[in-house]
């Protein structure tokens, strides 16, 4: 309802307009339970012409480079940048110092046990150093993690 699809619901999908579609995908994505979405381009095509509450958005880096005007005060946005961290071995688990990246309001860290496979947000398994300029140390002990062999990846968060 708060895409403003409910009144097309009984109509085929090939008969939707492109923005459409694209409300169907977001509705999609909101109802999935997931607490992070990464989406590509999710505003191209996409008309703001009803109120949007509770969404929350995350655009590929690559697309804050595009130039599209967005307008609203009820969407955060937050792009992703992928970023590089030294991983080193503690008494007790790992330690990532991360590379600081230039605005970053926070970081995120996402693990595996495939270096090639789906990396989940694991960021809350794990603390932060406060104390340092740019909150850029996370540690986390090993029993925290399901294998021994583990592979992980940095995003700074920029809003």
């Amino acid at each position: 309802e708060w895409l403003g699809i409910k009144d097309s619901l009984n109509k085929t999908l090939e008969t939707y307009s492109f923005g459409m579609k694209k409300k169907i995908q977001l509705a999609i994505m909101a109802s999935s339970g997931t607490t992070l979405i990464l989406a590509d381009e999710i505003f191209n095509g996409l008309d703001f012409d009803i109120n949007y509450y509770n969404v929350s958005i995350t655009i590929a880096a690559e697309e804050t480079l595009a130039h599209q005007e967005i307008i609203t005060n009820s969407v955060t946005i937050y792009a992703l940048i992928e970023g590089r961290a030294l991983l080193s071995l503690e008494q007790e688990g790992y330690k990532l110092t991360i590379v600081p990246v230039i605005d970053a309001s926070a970081y995120r860290i996402f693990g595996s046990t495939n270096p090639y496979g789906f990396y989940s947000e694991i960021t809350s398994s794990g603390n932060f150093e406060f104390e340092v300029p740019y909150n850029n140390i996370w540690h986390i002990y090993f029993q925290a993690l399901p294998e021994d062999r583990y592979f992980f990846k940095v995003a700074a968060m920029r809003q």
